[in-house]
């Protein structure tokens, strides 16, 4: 360094083989190489791993009978379920969404393919195609009367790893009214309904039960949302 504060630029031994300074070059930009190759499959990974975007749309409106299901004088919900994710995280929910006036419930899942589908046929000599994954998880809807609700319209999609669904169940009467954020226990109104609502998870290739997440009770809050087409 001089006295302005400037390095000296780099001086080679006049001693260095020249040999060596190659072997040198080349370890360099050998280093340089595989960098670059490991950040390329960091992003290749983290690009085919993404999200899927029917995670966050709304699908009412392609069922027949419920095109109107967009209309924003309708009553449209966010449902900030609080179980959203199974003990090791290969099943998660998204934006389920609710809507009051058409009595349609509808939830995004995501789920990792090899971890859930594969598994029920690991002695199988063949295994599901990784298009066809997506396709392997069986949804069912109830209630705590007892109720099931029909399964009106799926979507699915897959991306490395992960399968994705899209799933609307209608006749769907959530009572609101009663939930914390609303009812009032010193107003003189209806009795208060406590039915909650719950989404099993099922297994296709064996049946086997994978989770059941609660989706809703009065505990769980929620906030007005517009239909995301």
């Amino acid at each position: 360094m001089d006295y302005q504060g400037n390095f000296f630029p780099e001086e080679h031994d006049e001693n260095e083989s020249k040999i060596y300074r190659t072997v040198k070059g080349i370890f360099k930009w050998t280093m340089y190489g595989i960098s670059f190759v490991l950040y390329g499959v960091i992003f290749f990974l983290l690009f085919i791993n993404r999200d899927s975007k029917i995670l966050e749309r709304n699908y009412m409106a392609e069922i027949e009978g419920y095109a109107d299901v967009e209309n924003e004088n309708g009553e449209f919900y966010g449902i900030n379920t609080k179980d959203f994710m199974n003990y090791d995280g290969s099943i998660q929910l998204f934006h389920v969404d609710y809507s009051k006036t058409h009595s349609l419930l509808e939830i995004g899942v995501k789920f990792n393919a090899d971890k859930i589908a594969n598994s029920g046929i690991a002695d199988s000599d063949i295994e599901i195609p990784k298009e066809e994954r997506a396709t392997q998880l069986a949804y069912i809807l109830t209630d705590s009367n007892g109720n099931v609700y029909d399964l009106e319209h799926k979507v699915d999609d897959y991306g490395g790893r992960y399968g994705f669904a899209r799933i609307t169940f209608s006749g769907v009467d959530i009572d609101l009214d009663s939930n914390n954020l609303r009812y009032d226990s010193d107003s003189p109104t209806d009795a208060r309904t406590g039915v909650s609502y719950s989404l099993s998870v099922y297994r296709c290739s064996d049946g086997e039960l994978m989770n059941t997440f609660k989706i809703y009770d009065n505990a769980v809050t929620f906030q007005k949302s517009e239909y995301n087409d």
